[in-house]
């Protein structure tokens, strides 16, 4: 009887310590709406990428390696006029402090998304005689408009995000992720049990996108209902330093992350290429979690303390070194258990992705490091910093792979020798956004030894302790 009366009592004292630390966590984050705003958007991205994360078993069963090796190879061949189409105008949605002139910008956007696609589609099927840009088992123009309609879905999406974030509207950003995961993950496994193969897996994606864009128009109009050529030109010169500098700055940025995903599938083929894409997919959870949703609302802030002459250095590495705390403890896990827990959970033709994981961990918390932050020389008015960075990262993107070709490497050390130089660039990236926020060089050195470092070490110790001790990898 007793010991009926103290379990009653300790189950009342757990719940009045769980209300009383709920009081406490929601009158912080009331007090501090920055906090509040990301707590909001990570809680969206948490529960969205948990839906995938459910089915992702299931995805990777109705869609193997050589399927999804074609869908990333598919899109990666377009990524690279992602910003072009939009002349990189999207990020300047968050600048103009007058909701009509971020209007104008987001009209242009839209024109400019519908006109270039035209032409960039056109040039393709006039030339499909001659080159193809890519070869799957997907007959050639239906993937050419599957591609086309990504490229615009992807960029409306995008454009209606970044109008919504700047609107403050944190709450339907809430649920941005949750409807994107639900229909993307409902249609794909939908059309893949039809037997639709790629072609479902990427038509998922498209309606996932167009529905997502859909619910975030019922809260926002990010368009004039008039069109006015003369307030275009004038945002045009408002913000000529994007297309000029920062546009080809992202173009050849976005050819550099690209050149990883079209070596491994042109060289080792669809399937080995699927293999690296499922490890990437799984590695960047925490950049979709975590660092997606807080850059947006860094991004926002930031741009509001540089117009009010604030300092930004102390605000925006802040933010990174509570963050990077969180993801550290994840990417362990996966580094350390992923040879024997990747193969059980996708399936035995996926072991190949346990592997490229071990491989890639590092190089996926520097980038997490990065993505908390990109958008900082925008903000900052280093915009031609930005553009000699994707020619740095061009540059040692072209060194790496001709490497591999020349000297013939195998898929996993080309993978090494990809990641390690990867590495090198996040951290050059880094110091440079250290550098033009004005923050202290000497604590981020210490953050670096600390945390990225120091955590790496202990990180593959443990690793290569269960590899070679345990031996049950």
């Amino acid at each position: 009887m007793f010991s009926n009366h103290l379990r009653c009592s300790l189950g009342r004292g757990v719940w009045c310590g769980v209300w009383i630390m709920k009081d406490r966590v929601k009158a912080f984050l009331n007090r501090h709406p920055f906090f509040k705003n990301i707590a909001v958007l990570i809680s969206g991205n948490v529960i969205g990428y948990g839906i995938y994360m459910v089915f992702l078993p299931v995805l990777s069963r109705i869609f193997g390696p050589v399927q999804m090796g074609e869908y990333d190879l598919i899109l990666s061949s377009g990524r690279f006029v992602l910003d072009f189409i939009s002349l990189g105008l999207i990020m300047a949605v968050m600048l103009p402090k007058e909701d009509d002139n971020a209007k104008d910008i987001c009209q242009i956007v839209l024109f400019l998304n519908v006109g270039f696609l035209l032409v960039f589609i056109s040039i393709l099927f006039a030339i499909r005689n001659v080159y193809h840009l890519f070869d799957t088992s997907i007959p050639y123009g239906l993937s050419v408009i599957l591609l086309a309609l990504y490229l615009f879905a992807f960029n409306l999406q995008a454009l209606f995000y970044s109008y919504t974030n700047r609107s403050k509207k944190y709450r339907v950003l809430f649920w941005n992720p949750i409807v994107q995961n639900v229909a993307n993950v409902g249609i794909s496994i939908t059309l893949g049990i039809m037997g639709f193969g790629t072609t479902g897996y990427l038509m998922g994606t498209v309606a996932a996108y167009i529905i997502c864009t859909i619910h975030m128009r019922f809260f926002v109009q990010p368009f004039h209902t008039k069109i006015s050529i003369k307030k275009w030109k004038k945002r045009l010169r408002e913000y000529k330093d994007i297309p000029l500098v920062q546009l080809p700055a992202n173009v050849i940025s976005q050819i550099g992350t690209e050149i990883p995903t079209q070596y491994l599938g042109r060289v080792f083929g669809s399937g080995l290429l699927g293999g690296y894409t499922m490890a990437n997919r799984i590695l960047s959870i925490p950049v979709s979690l975590l660092a997606t949703p807080i850059n947006r609302v860094v991004y926002q802030t930031m741009a509001a303390k540089r117009n009010s002459n604030e300092d930004v250095g102390d605000f925006c590495f802040g933010v990174v070194e509570k963050n990077i705390k969180l993801a550290i403890l994840p990417v362990g896990v996966l580094i350390v258990f992923s040879r024997p827990l990747i193969p059980w959970v996708l399936g035995k033709e996926w072991v190949v992705a346990g592997d490229y994981i071990a491989i890639l961990g590092v190089m996926f918390l520097l980038k997490f490091c990065s993505a908390c932050v990109s958008g900082t020389f925008v903000v900052m008015g280093r915009q031609k910093l930005s553009l000699v960075m994707s020619f740095v990262n061009l540059a040692i993107y072209g060194a790496c792979f001709g490497l591999s070709y020349v000297l013939g490497f195998n898929v996993r050390t080309t993978v090494l020798i990809f990641s390690v130089s990867e590495c090198m660039y996040q951290i050059l990236n880094l110091v440079l956004c250290v550098y033009c926020t004005h923050y202290s060089m000497q604590k981020f050195i210490k953050f670096l030894l600390k945390y990225i470092i120091g955590g790496n070490v202990i990180i593959y110790l443990v690793y290569f302790v269960m590899l070679k001790v345990v031996g049950t990898f």
